[in-house]
């Protein structure tokens, strides 16, 4: 992957960014999150299982933020991909 520099508003330093190689790079980058994202849910799926109904309130939020963007995250992907 090309490294690019971009200025950092802090006193001229410059931050580093890893810039995808090739077209459709961000896409198949962002497809491999949404993966990763499914384990965190089952996860929290898990330690709910461990916990109960008696507790988990942060993990019962935490299924939840990470199911709607297991789910809405390859919705906004296939919009992205059809813009002209």
């Amino acid at each position: 992957m090309r490294k690019r520099a971009f200025p950092s508003a802090a006193r001229g330093n410059g931050l580093t960014a890893t810039a995808p190689p090739r077209p459709g790079a961000w896409e198949r980058l962002l497809g491999e999150e949404v993966r990763v994202l499914g384990r965190y849910r089952e996860l929290a799926e898990r330690g709910l299982d461990v916990l109960g109904q008696e507790g988990g309130d942060r993990l019962r939020e935490m299924r939840a933020f990470y199911a709607f963007l297991e789910q809405e995250l390859p919705r906004l992907l296939a919009r992205f991909e059809e813009e002209p």
